[in-house]
């Protein structure tokens, strides 16, 4: 062990910062090789990327810093008002000063808490959500991976991890569940649940669209319908889909390449029509496109886009139809 590490110098450190909440990070490989290198410290690198996963999405990257540099000073003032205590208990104080700070900053954010809780639901951690056209990468307390489609929100309780993992989702994500067989992990949305102990799974759960669906690229998850409690299990290259008016889930195998273009950010387009492109990119990024236009040439379209913004995607396609979109709400409109 090369030298001893501390939850505020990681919550500092802007390369530990990207290397948690990228999966795409130029840090990555440098950071897991000293987490592994030094497993005396994986509480403490644990700690750390619980609060930047709280703290980091809910802030403007400008205000983390600032954050982080409350909880030094004021670690540093009750360090030199109190006797020394032992290294443990150090330790403790300094977590849970750390997340007592953090829970002030969010009170002073209102947008990223939600009201009207329910009695079977305990008191919320946080809310996080993507504008139409965005997708985000979140890294959760227990390790386990979301990347946020667009047009999406999900939070969790504070008591999430303790007796068990419980994720609302209004929109569409991808989950990367970290293992832990006492703990099952449930995705709830507005008409079904999915449950999965370590797997990785698509979910379609956007309240404002007529179809459901989940698409199991690893391991084993149940779904269960709300209103019925009809269930259903699901193993890998399967999907599940249906309605909100129709009771009947239809379960098929699909391409999971597909998938994991999506959870890697490439968009590819190999001579394919215009319409199954504009098709491609509502389910690509949770959108719906109105095609308005008069005439609809005979064409292919053609292009690879890595973590390209859906405007960018767009405005190519459009340009090359000669043709104008502009943003209604939720809808891209073409004409």
């Amino acid at each position: 062990m090369d030298r001893i590490y501390t939850v505020e110098e990681l919550l500092s450190d802007q390369t530990f910062a990207d290397y948690c909440q990228n999966i795409a990070s130029v840090h990555r490989e440098m950071w897991m090789k000293t987490i592994a290198s030094n497993p005396e410290q994986e509480e403490t690198f644990r700690e750390a990327r619980a609060l930047l996963a709280v703290l980091s999405p809910s802030l403007p990257e400008n205000e983390i810093q600032a954050e982080v540099n409350k909880i030094r000073e004021v670690l540093s003032s009750r360090e030199n008002g109190y006797v020394q205590p032992s290294a443990t208990q150090k330790n403790k104080t300094k977590l849970v000063l750390g997340y007592s700070i953090i829970a002030i900053a969010f009170i002073s954010i209102g947008t990223y808490f939600l009201a009207g809780k329910t009695e079977t639901r305990g008191p919320i951690a946080s809310a996080f959500d993507t504008k139409m056209g965005e997708r985000k990468q979140y890294i959760l307390p227990d390790g386990s991976t979301i990347i946020l489609n667009s047009n999406s929100t999900f939070n969790f309780e504070k008591s999430f991890g303790k007796k068990d993992r419980r994720i609302y989702l209004n929109g569409d994500a991808f989950f990367k569940v970290a293992k832990d067989p006492s703990k099952p992990f449930v995705v709830i949305t507005d008409g079904f649940s999915t449950t999965a102990v370590g797997t990785a799974f698509y979910v379609h759960g956007n309240a404002s669209l007529e179809n459901y669906g989940v698409d199991l690229l690893e391991g084993k998850v149940k779904l269960e319908k709300n209103k019925s409690g009809e269930t259903l299990f699901l193993t890998p290259g399967e999907k599940a889909t249906w309605t909100k008016t129709s009771s009947k889930i239809v379960t098929q195998k699909y391409d999971t390449i597909t998938l994991n273009k999506w959870v890697n950010g490439i968009l590819s387009f190999k001579n394919i029509s215009v319409q199954d492109a504009f098709s491609q990119i509502e389910k690509w990024y949770s959108v719906e496109i109105i095609d308005r236009r008069s005439t609809h040439e005979d064409i292919t379209i053609n292009g690879d886009y890595i973590n390209a913004p859906l405007e960018d995607v767009v405005k190519i396609i459009c340009f090359s139809l000669a043709c104008n979109y502009h943003f209604e709400n939720d809808k891209i409109i073409i004409q």
